[in-house]
């Protein structure tokens, strides 16, 4: 089951060299898309604290039986990650692990899979995992001092060699060059940081005819809490400040119809109540939408509408 689980594990929580806030300099300059996931900060959250409060015995099982599965605990060992990719339509993703030396020990259970196999690149070491048709490649890098480990990993042999060049410094990084987006750092306290330098018609299923995803060429994405308050941002690009206007119309009607849902049920009033929190604002060619909310009352407003709803959030 370990090679299964390992690079599930990595892709869901990747990261930069040695630091759990984004750094910059281990990211590609190319880089279109960028996920930044800091597990530190998510755990001084309140909003994890009563999460964790709420159903702590299931989630220490479970990350318990994770952690016998794969020798690593997501929760003390993965300081935080990050998910890149230097072109979206040709699937040239990589992702960056921090992590801590209980890697070293894991990686060795990993060897003795008969799908794992080992070669050298230069003086690179590079791990190759096969799962089906799928096969990953990934690198350790270890701090000169200290148990702090950095692992990169790709389905793509080049892919990581290039990846490799910039975490040693060999290409441009996002601290020398790359597009402004993308090398936009975090906000303080945020958990999740996503940032793309990229049309919406390039990622996911989003359709290039919508309105909104041809319109908008940069998207900034940050949720997370300072001083007890939860905050989720969303800055929109655009090409021009005719853009910025409609899509400034698509939000606002869309937020418009989202407040005249009618009905008396918990469900209901908690959904006016998010919404009529959500701010949005146009400057220049960017549409910005910002939601702050006290974390204790949002966790009892949400679970107060999943209990109505029938569905038990524990």
């Amino acid at each position: 089951m370990l090679p299964l689980r390992v690079p599930a594990l990595l892709l869901a929580l990747a990261a930069p060299a040695l630091a759990d806030r984004l750094d910059p300099t281990v990211v590609d300059a190319r880089a279109r898309v960028l996920v930044h996931l800091d597990v530190e900060a998510l755990k001084a959250t309140t909003l994890f604290g009563l999460a964790h409060a709420g159903a702590a015995e299931e989630m220490d099982a479970a990350l318990a039986d994770f952690a016998a599965e794969t020798g690593l605990n997501p929760l003390q060992d993965v300081r935080s990650a990050t998910v890149y990719a230097t072109d979206v339509a040709d699937g040239r993703w990589i992702a960056l692990l921090h992590t801590n030396d209980r890697l070293d020990a894991a990686l060795a259970e990993l060897r003795k899979q008969p799908s794992y196999s080992e070669s050298k690149v230069g003086d690179k070491t590079i791990l190759a995992l096969a799962n089906g048709e799928e096969r990953w490649y990934g690198h350790l890098f270890r701090a000169q001092e200290g148990e702090e480990r950095l692992f990169a990993l790709a389905e793509n042999q080049d892919v990581l060699l290039e990846a490799i060049a910039v975490v040693d410094g060999a290409r441009p990084s996002l601290d020398e060059e790359a597009e402004p987006f993308v090398a936009s750092q975090p906000t303080p306290g945020a958990v999740l940081y996503v940032s793309a330098a990229t049309d919406l018609s390039e990622l996911a299923s989003f359709d290039p005819a919508a309105q909104v995803s041809r319109l908008v060429r940069g998207v900034l994405v940050e949720c997370g809490e300072t001083d007890g308050t939860f905050f989720a941002l969303v800055r929109l690009s655009t090409g021009s400040h005719d853009d910025a206007q409609k899509v400034d119309q698509v939000i606002q009607g869309g937020l418009a119809l989202a407040s005249l849902i009618g009905g008396d049920s918990e469900e209901t009033r908690a959904l006016g109540e998010l919404v009529s929190a959500l701010q949005v604002e146009r400057t220049g060619t960017v549409v910005t939408l910002a939601f702050h909310y006290a974390s204790r009352d949002l966790y009892e407003r949400l679970s107060g509408a999943l209990e109505a709803g029938g569905l038990d959030h524990h």
